[in-house]
């Protein structure tokens, strides 16, 4: 059985959070955490990953900066 979209959502993002705990150092720009989802198994698109940075900021796990390209 395949894992319904939102758990896989969820799954998806809690590993971005976690590359992101791993090695917080530095920018996480949408490239960096599409790279790490990647790494981690899950072939995302550069907009998927860009959508999951944003849901971590909205959940209060990073601080968005407001530096153009940041």
């Amino acid at each position: 059985m395949a894992m319904r979209p939102h758990v896989r959502r969820d799954k998806r993002q809690a590993a971005l959070l976690a590359a992101i705990q791993t090695a917080p150092n530095g920018r996480w720009k949408t490239g960096r955490a599409a790279g790490a989802l990647r790494k981690a198994g899950w072939p995302v698109s550069v907009s998927t990953a860009s959508g999951d940075l944003q849901t971590l900021v909205t959940a209060g796990h990073l601080a968005r900066h407001e530096e153009p390209g940041v």
